[in-house]
């Protein structure tokens, strides 16, 4: 035993020498030690004794056990009373009286020594009984439980040292000893808190080799089981017991075992853990679940009595022929398994290649006690769904589809539901729909034959989360695609449930998506749903749908909704619904139960679907006359039901407002009996309304009035409409001339009034009522009355104050300047608006200073100060408010005012139009609406007035950021929907507003279109200003998809619009421009195609450039012959698009530089060269210049050779791109192809590529004075997939060559090396010595570091670990075995480091007691693994006395040894790869603890 080899082989004095001082030592030496043994008792007694002293007494101990062992003499028993046990162990728990935490280990070992020497068993058994006694409470003190434990771990040692000794150990005290320790052990298991589980480790293994195993174990086993309720404290306490017993090679004890692994809640934990979201607690599960795999895999099965106990996997009786072994589904599954932990889908992809034989033996196994249960599948598949690797999850989602037997298990079908609620499980590189959807409803479209109602079961999980827009409408899309297929069935239950799910999910995102989603969740309705139980059920749910969006009349979803009722509902239902809703709000029953507004819309739904008022004697009518009939003489009445008729009344409006009198005949002439009643009554109440009702109310009151006056021309003469208008005006402003006697309320609703009114009736400045705009300033809004809560007040004073800002911006853009009120200072009254009526009027403001700018109302210094000074207050204000409608609204206004031709006109303005133009496009960077405001204001303006803001446009056509991945998602998802919806739902899609980058950058292409028709003159201005930007991003690298490339790419669109209408001169310094880039960078695929394209263009239409083709092909063969293949494509299309003349003389001229590049050494300007002179020598041969092509004759048959044979595979893609094969520099000059199929052929992302739909959508229009078209006039491009032969230029490495030299300023910080042995000593003789002496110093060294490296296997990461040790003076390197410092690759890193450095060797099986017994000297174990309690390297404060494990490159560190660490740390990343080599994160650990201990 270790301990025993401890005492052996410790060090002692010659004590022999004693026989100077007492002759009697010599005959027996016991005596004399006994003395000593009793005087340092007594100085212990007395605290006389420190580290020195008790070291001395140690010594004497030991060197009497090495006597006894040796002679194995008796020797007399000392009396109990006489051992200094109570002594001792008040020094141990008494920390104040230590020094120094280097005594602890000291005084255990006197204890042990003294327990072993000088008691027998029974003398132990009776200290141990007063040891427990005195300290019953112990173990609930923090502070002390340790020294408990470890003196209880002394007894053991010293029990175990004695049976050693003496053999003396009886059975029946091992029984009462083993029932103390299992008490205390059980004792301190069940402490909640602050368990020290290296002490579990440690003493665990001496109770099991000290009493019987049979006794001990199974208590200990159950007790962790049972009273554990901690799953980390559980995972550290089965690590360890099966790891301490399952590795013991005990004879007999199988039974035991296997009793025990057979307990359900063992495998059930087990489960749990391998499901839990901390990595930890998964490894540990997993080392538990292998050690007890590997055991059971060794037990004779017939030897043992028969269990029952399903879930255990992988024991198999084999009883069936099976192909597939239980123990290849074990070694697969644990493959798998230990795969999962990785980050990276390339390191776990392969392995879950080996799923089909996991999902194939569940199959095959299923009979033979079902050893491998479905349950353990699952867990396969539940840990790939949680992965947090997208890829990984999505590649799980594809095989879950393929079992649909999975689907079974109710818990797993919520979490596959929920795993589908992500984003990026949905990504697709082109238009068409993700791959995966199929996949999804073919495993739901079985899963739905085979069990009942599975997609009920699908809505109701999807109805307790909330979900992402996208995949909330491909799940919508799935819903709709399965319920076409199988029949399903939707009750009442589901109706709700859709209602729900309506409210949470499909009533927030953005307007697409919402509109689309509503609608494939409609077309499932009326697939699923095949007849109604509860109408009303049916109709509230109906409702949720967007009222705005969806609940249209004669809409795509409207038809759905109304084809799908006239199937399922009969009239007698509808009737009967109708007659329900009206009892619901009788006369007598004033309390609104069902909105007016959906009340009206159930009418024309029901008769649109033919189900009401279909034919005169429709019971509907006379219903809903009898119902409405309140209405009659209701001025008549004075005690009428003021909120019954009001019901009515508003349901009459919105009623109106749906329906138009051509198509709705029956449900007009019911409104028409009706609409005199209820304007009469809106009339008579207008006063005693702000009474009665609340200011909610008094809302809709007025809403009701406005919409009969909207739509009272379906019902009334206009005569009759104008009556009750003027009467309505007249009312108002009777209130206002005697607002004094009425309520804040009232002047809300006479101002409401008046204004609408007077929009109804104005047609000269004498219609309006000036007179609260007269003088606004001095406007008192009165309290009288007042009852409302404070919150309603503020909002209808901000209301008044917004009313009075409307009233007045009425007058200002309806009277001529000329006739406004000389006495008013308009722009005081403007900002007394401004201060009295908060954020919510600002919009109104900015509106009315729009007004004043368009009416040129700013006529003097004075007015262009005020307006100056009222606009910059309103822009930094709502700059810094919330982005909410208001805040959009304003800036629309607000941006009409500057981007005005009558503002720009004024002197002097240009520097505060630039100041407010670059705050503006900085803020639309982040919100892109602010640009497109900007660009509707500019469509309007004057041309003259552009040329000053090329900078705004410019920056508007280069607009948009990188995407994030799921924003790049989106965007697909949207060209989806308009690609695929485009023709179903044409309405909604031409509104769309989907992604604002692209709607602002084709707004911005359509504006510079426009203008420079309108202008010739702006191409040559805006020219230098695009090259500008352009030279900006010259000759720095980048990457593709990044944001110069972008930019680059961006730029080349807007060249190629504005080079039809260059002047010459300005197409020569276009051209020179683009080709000095071309000589100095090499530009992404799509830059460059665009970049010749222009060039092709520029010299096809200036044929007395084409020297310059040639100046520019010699240039590039000497400066940079990585150019030279764009220029070889340039005179490719330019050859085939010259006249015949030309044609001839333009290729032989070409045919000098193409012809030195064919055999260039460079591959790519080779390939290029040889296809290029092929092509341009088969148009040779066309127009039958034999005098050329017999010249040639003998190059073009070797190059045909030489692409048949060495370039064969790459010429052949190459020659069948779409820039070869399909495009065309001229006929292709459209929107479609420079925005859409460019971008798309050349491997762009989705976000930079726009439709020539939209373009259409946003009413782009072909100008007869440039060449842009719209589409092209036939689909060869869109036919095209993306290109398959994308090559890069080569002059990045010539651009490095050129940058790339390097300068040496100062000689002095010249890197330099320190050699240990550049010394004029001998080697041979002074090396051994050095290295003696520097070991032998870092072992006495009490302080430092030590490195365990034993778990590493690669002998490179130990060699390279072993020289960052000598680099940084740690104390000790642990390795697995010394013959691996005598390899040669670690010699190789090591470069001598071994000689250095103190090297020692413990075997990984024997780590954990090397831990142990390194904690016991005061050492401080900190292991590198990420857990879940892991702490940041940089924040880790080392001791000095640390050991660092480091773990194996594979698995880490295993788990049974992580509770012995006092801390793990990790190494914080921001990548993905999932962890650093295991030399490099032990040198930036060594490093960090060097900074703390070593190098200060």
């Amino acid at each position: 035993m270790d301990l025993h080899k401890h005492y052996m082989h410790t060090s002692t004095i010659d004590f022999s020498i004693l026989e100077l001082l007492e002759i009697a030592f010599k005959d027996d030496p016991l005596l004399l030690l006994h003395r000593l043994s009793k005087y340092y008792n007594t100085e212990i007694q007395k605290d006389n004794l420190h580290a020195k002293q008790l070291y001395t007494f140690q010594m004497i101990l030991c060197y009497e056990y090495q006597l006894v062992f040796h002679t194995k003499k008796k020797h007399s028993k000392r009396v109990p009373n006489d051992l200094c046990l109570k002594t001792i162990e008040n020094t141990l728990f008494g920390k104040k009286k230590l020094q120094n935490f280097t005594e602890h280990p000291i005084l255990y070992d006197i204890l042990i020594l003294q327990l072993t020497l000088y008691c027998d068993a029974f003398c132990i058994e009776q200290h141990l009984i007063n040891f427990r006694q005195l300290n019953a409470d112990i173990l609930n003190s923090n502070e002390s439980k340790i020294f408990y434990m470890k003196i209880l771990e002394c007894f053991l040692e010293s029990l175990q040292l004695k049976k050693l000794l003496y053999n003396d150990l009886e059975l029946n005290l091992r029984k009462c000893l083993s029932s103390m320790y299992l008490e205390d052990v059980v004792s301190w298991l069940r402490m909640k808190e602050n368990k020290e589980w290296r002490l579990f480790a440690s003493i665990l293994p001496k109770i099991i080799s000290t009493f019987d195993f049979e006794n001990v174990f199974p208590t200990i086993w159950d007790c962790a089981l049972s009273k554990l309720d901690d799953l980390k404290d559980l995972l550290c306490a089965l690590s360890i017991l099966t790891d301490t017993c399952f590795s013991l090679n005990l004879k007999n004890k199988s039974l035991i075992y296997h009793d025990i692994c057979y307990k359900e809640q063992l495998w059930l934990s087990i489960i749990q853990s391998l499901k839990s979201p901390i990595q930890q607690h998964r490894k540990q599960a997993l080392f538990i679940m292998k050690q007890i795999i590997d055991f059971m895999s060794t037990v004779n099965r017939n030897d043992l009595k028969s269990k029952e106990c399903t879930i255990i996997p992988f024991v198999c009786n084999q009883s069936i022929k099976t192909e597939i072994s239980i123990n290849d589904i074990k070694q697969n599954y644990f493959l798998i398994l230990e795969a999962l932990e990785e980050k990276q889908h390339h390191l776990i992809l392969p392995a879950l290649t080996h799923l089909p034989i996991l999902i194939k033996g569940n199959e095959e196994h299923v009979a033979c006690n079902n050893c491998f249960n479905s349950i353990w599948l699952q867990l396969i598949f539940e840990r790939i769904l949680l992965h947090d690797n997208n890829a990984i999850v999505k590649q799980g989602v594809l095989y879950v589809c393929k079992l649909p037997i999975l689907l079974q298990d109710d818990q797993f079908t919520k979490l596959f539901i929920h795993i589908l609620n992500n984003t990026f499980l949905y990504e697709c590189q082109t238009q068409q729909e993700p791959k995966i959807l199929n996949d999804i409803v073919t495993l739901f479209v079985h899963a739905e034959k085979n069990q009942a109602e599975f997609l009920n079961k699908v809505l109701q999980i999807m109805n307790e989360e909330t979900w992402a827009p996208i995949p909330i409408f491909y799940m919508m899309k799935i819903l709709r695609t399965v319920s076409s297929r199988v029949i399903n069935h939707w009750a009442d239950e589901q109706l709700n449930l859709i209602k729900s799910l309506i409210q949470k999910n499909l009533n927030m995102h953005s307007r697409i998506l919402r509109i689309t989603s509503q609608i494939e969740l409609l077309k499932t309705i009326s697939l699923s749903v095949k007849k109604i139980n509860d109408l009303k059920i049916t109709m509230n749910m109906l409702l949720e749908f967007s009222l705005e969006d969806i609940i249209v009349q004669n809409s795509f979803s409207w038809n759905i909704i109304i084809s799908w009722l006239k199937e399922i509902l009969v009239e007698t239902d509808a009737i009967n619904f109708i007659k329900f809703v009206c009892e619901e709000h009788s006369y007598q029953n004033s309390h609104a139960k069902f909105n007016p507004a959906k009340f009206a819309v159930i009418i024309t739904i029901f008769h649109d679907a033919g189900l009401i008022l279909q034919q005169k004697a429709c019971p509907v009518g006379k219903v809903l006359d009898n119902w409405m009939s309140s209405l009659k003489g209701i001025d008549m009445r004075p005690y009428a039901n003021v909120t019954h008729i009001f019901y009515i009344v508003e349901f009459m409006s919105h009623l109106l407002n749906l329906n138009g009198i051509e198509t709705q005949g029956s449900i007009i002439q019911l409104l028409n009996l009706y609409i005199n009643d209820a304007l009469k009554f809106l009339l008579k109440h207008s006063k005693s309304i702000p009474y009665k009702f609340n200011y909610e109310e008094l809302n809709r009151y007025l809403t009701a009035i406005v919409l009969i006056f909207k739509n009272g021309t379906k019902l009334l003469t206009e005569k009759e409409i104008l009556y009750y208008v003027k009467k309505f005006k007249n009312e108002s402003i009777t209130i206002i001339q005697n607002i004094k006697q009425y309520t804040k309320m009232h002047y809300v609703y006479a101002l409401y009034i008046l204004y609408h009114t007077q929009n109804i009736l104005c047609t000269n400045h004498t219609s309006f009522y000036l007179q609260p705009l007269l003088n606004i300033c001095d406007i008192h809004i009165s309290n009288n009355g007042e009852t409302e809560v404070e919150s309603t007040k503020r909002k209808i004073v901000s209301d008044l104050y917004i009313l009075l800002a409307r009233l007045l911006n009425q007058f200002l853009s309806k009277v001529e300047t000329e006739l406004w009120p000389q006495n008013i200072d308009w722009f005081k009254s403007i900002s007394y608006l401004y201060e009295m009526g908060g954020n919510e009027i600002v919009p109104e403001i900015a509106l009315m200073l729009k007004t004043m700018v368009n009416k040129e109302a700013i006529g003097d210094l004075e007015s262009k100060s005020n307006l100056i000074s009222i606009f910059t207050t309103c822009w930094r204000t709502t700059l810094l408010s919330t982005k909410n409608k208001i805040f959009f609204l304003t800036i629309k206004n607000l941006i009409g005012v500057i981007i005005n031709n009558n503002f720009l006109v004024l002197p002097n303005i240009k520097n505060f139009v630039d100041s407010f133009l670059n705050q503006l496009l900085e803020e639309g960077n982040n919100v892109p609406k602010l640009k497109k405001f900007l660009l509707n204001e500019m469509k309007l303006l004057n041309t003259c007035y552009t040329k000053d803001l090329q900078e705004s446009l410019l920056a508007c056509l280069l607009h948009g950021h990188i995407f994030r991945k799921d924003k790049q998602i989106e965007d697909q998802v949207y060209l989806y929907i308009t690609k695929h919806y485009h023709t179903s739902y044409p309405q909604h899609i031409q509104i769309i507003d989907h992604n604002n980058d692209v709607n602002i950058r084709a707004a911005s292409v359509i504006l510079l279109h426009q203008i420079i028709n309108q202008d010739k003159r702006f191409g040559t201005i805006f020219l230098p200003i695009v090259l500008q930007k352009l030279e900006k991003y010259k000759n720095k690298r980048y990457f593709n998809h990044s944001y110069i490339h972008k930019i680059k790419h961006r730029i080349m669109q807007i060249l190629l619009i504005i080079q039809p209408i260059l002047t010459k001169n300005d197409n020569v310094i276009l051209q020179e421009f683009l080709c000095n880039l071309m000589l100095l960078e090499s530009n992404q695929h799509s830059v460059r195609i665009m970049q010749e394209w222009l060039l092709i263009r520029i010299f096809v239409e200036n044929m007395d450039f084409h020297d310059k083709i040639w100046e520019f092909f010699e240039k590039a063969i000497t400066t940079r012959p990585g150019c030279v293949s764009s220029i070889m494509c340039i005179i490719y299309h330019v050859s085939k698009l010259l006249s015949k003349d030309s044609q001839s003389n333009f290729i032989l001229i070409a045919f000098n530089y193409i012809t030195r590049c064919c055999l260039g050494q460079q591959y790519n300007m080779r390939l290029y060269a040889q296809i290029i002179f092929v092509k341009l020598y088969k148009i040779l041969e066309e127009l039958n210049s034999d005098h050329v092509t017999l010249q040639y004759k003998g190059l073009y048959n070797a190059t045909i050779a030489s692409l048949k044979d060495g370039l064969a595979k790459n010429s052949s893609k190459l020659q069948d791109d779409f820039y070869f094969s399909t495009f065309h520099p001229i006929m292709d000059y459209t929107l479609q192809t420079i925005y859409y199929e460019l971008p798309r052929l050349t491997g762009m992302d989705m976000s930079d590529w726009i439709t020539p739909y939209l373009f259409e959508n946003m009413n782009f229009r072909v100008l007869k004075d440039h060449s842009l078209q719209l589409y092209n006039l036939n689909t060869s491009l869109s036919d095209t997939k993306t290109s398959s032969f994308l090559i890069k230029s080569s002059g990045d490495a010539e651009s490095f060559e050129k940058n790339g030299n390097m300068e040496f300023e100062e000689l002095n910080d010249i890197q330099k090396k320190i050699n240990p042995l550049s010394t004029n000593l001998s080697h041979n003789d002074v090396f051994p010595t050095i290295r003696e002496s520097i070991s032998h110093k870092k072992i006495l060294d009490e302080e430092g570091l030590i490195v365990v490296a034993c778990l590493i296997n690669r002998i490179p990461n130990l060699g390279g670990l072993a020289r960052t040790c000598e680099i940084f003076n740690v104390k000790e390197l642990v390795i697995s075995s010394m013959s691996q410092i005598k390899n040669k690759e670690f010699q190789n890193l090591s470069v001598s480091a071994e000689n250095w450095i103190t090297i020692t060797e413990t075997k990984p099986y024997e780590l954990c007691k090397y831990l142990l017994n390194k904690k016991d000297m005061g050492w401080s174990l900190v292991g590198v693994e990420q857990t879940a309690n892991s702490t940041n390297l940089l924040n880790m404060k080392f001791e000095k006395k640390t050991i660092l494990i480091l773990g194996n490159e594979k698995d880490g560190i295993p788990a049974n040894l992580i509770p012995l660490f006092d801390t793990c740390i990790e190494i914080p990343q921001v990548g993905v790869i999932r962890s650093l080599n295991v030399h490099v994160t032990g040198a930036i650990c060594v490093w960090q603890y060097a900074k703390q201990h070593i190098l200060t």
